[in-house]
């Protein structure tokens, strides 16, 4: 829902999203904690390897939404950004043989390094907007660390570098390229998670030997050659085509958008 609901309720009905925003602080103020599933009145931590409220709060202040009380939604930013697993904090990523602390066991060593870099990203820009300085840049510094899951050796079907599971001595998993789903990913393998870095696109493309690289790549992933890495069904991959802006060829984003649409069919 943070990648598909809440953007779209943002747009068109964007008091809900205030009132939730408020409600994940008071849930806070009151319990101590605001996780990403709430249940019968109670907190359940079963995200994908994150904390997803963080996006859901930090596209709010990106739109700009009234009626939201930041004060009191900092100190549960705060304290999500504090209680990431000892080995993200200290070694720069989640380990696959490492705790994962408070968590639940969706967490995995490439998915969830990801998703703390997002929301480290996320609480980053809500700290600079409350005048936060120092948290802002220790967070934005944090940001960083999936380029500690990224491996460059990494190979696959004549692309080079991809995300990998990492283990706390250092070294990279070996995992395929076409692998890694429930080992170093939640959900989802090497091909759908090394696209998934939507606060550092640039770097991230870099990585893949540039724009015209990354473009053949992306497009490789979603089916070019009679191939498919990429599962659009599966939120890893949702933002995937709209990439295609981001590298300066909107017109493949409207190309790869309608095979899609034929792909799937009309589900009504």
């Amino acid at each position: 829902t943070w990648q598909s609901l809440y953007p779209l309720l943002a747009i068109v009905k964007p008091d809900a999203v205030a009132a939730n925003v408020n409600s994940f602080a008071e849930r806070f103020a009151r319990n101590g904690r605001a996780e990403t599933a709430f249940i019968q009145g109670k907190d359940f931590q079963v995200g994908q390897g994150g904390d997803e409220v963080e996006p859901v709060i930090a596209d709010a202040l990106a739109k700009q939404i009234p009626g939201i009380d930041w004060a009191k939604v900092w100190p549960l930013l705060q304290f999500n950004t504090a209680r990431r697993t000892e080995d993200f904090r200290n070694l720069g990523y989640v380990s696959y043989d490492g705790s994962i602390g408070g968590y639940d066991g969706r967490m995995k060593s490439g998915s969830s390094t990801l998703a703390f870099a997002y929301g480290d990203w996320c609480a980053s820009r809500v700290a600079a907007s409350l005048g936060h300085a120092t948290d802002a840049a220790a967070l934005l510094d944090r940001s960083r660390n999936w380029r500690n899951v990224w491996d460059a050796s990494a190979s696959g079907d004549g692309f080079i570098g991809f995300v990998r599971g990492r283990y706390q001595s250092g070294a990279f998993r070996t995992t395929a390229a076409t692998g890694g789903d429930g080992s170093d990913f939640y959900q989802g393998t090497c091909w759908n998670y090394s696209f998934n870095v939507p606060h550092e696109r640039d770097a991230m493309i870099v990585l893949m030997g540039g724009r015209a690289r990354f473009i053949e790549r992306l497009e490789f992933a979603l089916g070019k050659n009679s191939n498919s890495y990429i599962n659009f069904t599966n939120e890893p991959s949702f933002q995937a085509i709209w990439q295609f802006c981001h590298a300066g060829r909107p017109y493949l984003a409207s190309y790869w958008a309608d095979q899609l649409r034929q792909r799937f069919g009309d589900y009504s």
